[in-house]
């Protein structure tokens, strides 16, 4: 018979195998959506002035191009006098983006980029805005004349953008893949919880069990955004993870805060969180101000002899001289015992 630490695992372990499989679905419905979208991105196809011709009869019958993501070769013959300015006022800084005349075969092209194509181009087809369309060709230019532009603007930053929103969507894949993966594991049996696995550490795991679910249910201290300090226990428990740690094992603890910036220049507000080394593991308690302060008085008061406060020495001690630590908290330990 699974222990109610199995159990209270295996709930998790199935919530996140959920989501994923949710997310994943959601991700593949979007591929199918648009399955022509993203084969081109990969597999930008070559476009010729005959394919050209046929994607702007259907630009002007009020169509979008049939294809997206091509690779165009041309002769450059200048830029149309026009440019794109990008700006960002976080960093203070400009981009100014030109558009360029690309003949290929007997029409010139417009292609927007940075930087002077060099005979190529590949990024995203379609029709030329109206608002650029009115500031490159003259109200009074002729019909002939501007049936020797091809009504299709060919876009190279667009593409860039596009290609990291696919580098993001394939990490996102990577990420609830292994999400999945782990869970699955756990689910099967294929694989230990680590909550499970320190518990096992404690003694016999089915006593372990029912301590820490009596603390659970009846012995809570303090709560604070997912996470209970009960008699002996600090317990994490939110919808989808599950962690538990002995506070007798408790090293050193000291509050933290993070100050958030947007784009690195903007104050935003300020994340609060007690962290906490134990001799197998480590936490992260986050949330309000006053519920920190809280959580750490009463940490401090249940476990006098652990180290309390942060300082680059400590920061030091811990990752090269973790044993010196340990044992001068037990050497404290056993003078207050």
């Amino acid at each position: 018979m699974n222990t109610w630490l199995e159990q209270t695992t295996r709930r998790k372990a199935m919530a996140n195998l959920v989501l994923c499989a949710l997310a994943l679905g959601v991700l593949g419905l979007a591929y199918w959506a648009d399955a022509a979208y993203w084969r081109s991105l990969m597999h930008p196809s070559l476009i010729t002035a005959a394919g050209l011709d046929v994607q702007s009869l259907r630009v002007s019958g009020y169509r979008d191009p049939s294809v997206s993501v091509v690779s165009v070769h041309g002769r450059v013959l200048g830029n149309f006098g026009v440019k794109e300015a990008e700006r960002s006022y976080l960093v203070r800084s400009e981009v100014v983006k030109p558009y360029w005349a690309m003949q290929v075969g007997h029409r010139v092209l417009m292609v927007k980029s940075e930087t002077r194509p060099a005979g190529a181009a590949t990024g995203l087809l379609r029709a030329i805005p109206q608002d650029l369309a009115s500031d490159v060709f003259p109200a009074q230019l002729s019909a002939a004349d501007r049936a020797k532009f091809y009504p299709l603007l060919l876009d190279t930053d667009d593409l860039g953008t596009a290609e990291t929103y696919l580098a993001y969507t394939l990490i996102v894949l990577a990420v609830f893949g292994t999400v999945a993966w782990i869970g699955w594991r756990r689910l099967s049996g294929r694989s230990v919880h680590p909550a499970v696995k320190r518990a096992s550490r404690w003694g016999e795991l089915p006593g372990v069990s029912a301590r820490i679910q009596q603390e659970f249910q009846h012995l809570v201290r303090v709560r604070m955004k997912g996470w209970r300090l009960t008699e002996n226990y600090l317990i994490r428990d939110s919808m989808f993870s599950f962690e538990v740690f002995r506070l007798d094992d408790l090293l050193w603890a000291y509050p933290s805060v993070v100050r958030r910036r947007y784009g690195g220049v903007i104050p935003i507000g300020k994340s609060h969180s007690l962290a906490m080394h134990f001799l197998d593991g480590d936490a992260n308690a986050g949330g309000r101000e006053k519920a920190v302060a809280r959580l750490l008085s009463a940490v401090r008061a249940r476990v006098p002899w652990a180290i309390f406060g942060y300082s680059d020495e400590l920061k030091s001690a811990w990752k090269s001289k973790r044993q010196t630590l340990i044992d001068e908290v037990q050497r404290r330990k056993r003078e207050q015992a």
